[in-house]
This record gives C-alpha cells, structure tokens and sequence, in this order.
C-alpha cells in the first residue's frame, strides 16, 4: 500500500498497527529491499494473511515532505512503527533489511492479535471475578439487596460523570467502576452489620 499526505491520517493512528518504509526514488537501499518488502506485504495483507491487524504501508519521503517532516525523517529508507491507536510512532526499525528481520520485529511490537473471541473471554472473566466476589463474601440476602441498591447509585452516579468526560467508555472500564462498587458495597455492608452488632451488644451490657 502506498500512502499519500491526503490519505495518511485515514490508516494511521486508527485501529490498526501501520508499518511505513519512508522511501526515495534515488535511494539506492530503498531499491534493494524492494523485495523483501513485497514480501512482507503479501505476508500480512495478502490472500492468506496471517493477521488482520497490521498494514504494511511505503510512502514517498522525499514528495510527501509534510509527513517525513512531522516524523523527522530526514534519511531513506527509514521504518516505522506506528501501534493501533497511536498517531505517533512507537518504533523505528534499526535492523536488517530481510523479510525474516522485518517479520520477527513486527511481531514483537504488535504483540498477538486481539480477536473477537479473545475479547468476549476477558469480559466473561471479569464478570465471573464479580460474582465469585460477592457469593464468597459471606453477605446474606438482605445485605446483597441493600448491596444492588447502593451499587446502582454510584453506577448512576458514575455513569454521569463519565459521560461527561467521554461518550467512549469502553465495557472493560464499565467492570472496573463496577468492581470498584462491589469493594465499597460489601465495606460499607460489614460496617453497618458491624455497627448493628455493637448497638446490639451495648443494649444488653445496659
């Protein structure tokens, strides 16, 4: 893929990993490792690519000075790594200039692709850390009822300030507000239990 000025923004920073070799047509290097670099693109943007998360991507530098000059590229070939997300690059190839060189830093910076499956079992997790917290806390069923209560003001409450601050939030940090709420459901359910017993035991002292 060869990316221009207009339509750089549109690939990087979004949700994919995008590797860019900054190239010249005068660059003697750059024509060498053509191949390689073909390579390397079939083998992650191909018919059989092994991941869908990564974009291998050249761009004419020496053209396309706008772009070089925000990343400082002021030699050729130059390789970066920009991480999904990241509008920024995160690493610049310092390597050999092979497919098997280019291939094994790709995958140490991308780390393993994140699928759908992959996702839907860590929220499957978290939710069953959430109930095994609360069936393991020993609060009976009068204290869960007065728990779902208070656990729905502070989500209400929770829900407000979030919004305010980003329509974005995601559900991963949805469980971890709603964890936070647990913590301070069942800490204030021992303490009124706690104070209940206290009252109950001065009563009988008196």
């Amino acid at each position: 893929m060869k990316l221009k000025t207009d339509d750089f923004d549109k690939y990087v920073g979004k949700d994919k990993h995008v590797i860019i070799e900054f190239y010249a047509q005068y660059c003697g290097y750059c024509r060498i490792m053509n191949d390689e670099w073909d390579k390397l693109a079939e083998h992650y943007m191909g018919e059989k690519a092994k991941r869908s998360d990564v974009i291998i991507a050249k761009m004419d530098g020496a053209n396309e000075k706008a772009i070089a000059t925000r990343y400082g590229v002021t030699s050729f070939p130059t390789i970066l790594f920009f991480k999904k997300g990241n509008a920024f690059p995160t690493d610049r190839y310092m390597d050999m200039r092979t497919f098997g060189a280019f291939q094994g830093w790709i995958e140490r910076q991308a780390g393993p692709e994140e699928n759908e499956s992959s996702k839907n079992n860590t929220n499957e997790n978290k939710e069953k850390g959430v109930r095994s917290l609360v069936e393991n806390s020993g609060v009976g069923s009068e204290d869960l009822k007065e728990l779902k209560v208070m656990l729905n003001e502070i989500n209400i409450k929770l829900d407000n300030k979030v919004e305010t601050v980003s329509a974005d939030i995601n559900f991963g940090q949805g469980l971890s507000f709603l964890l936070l709420g647990v913590f301070l459901g069942v800490g204030i359910s021992f303490t009124i239990m706690n104070y209940q017993k206290l009252g109950s035991r001065k009563k009988l002292l008196d």
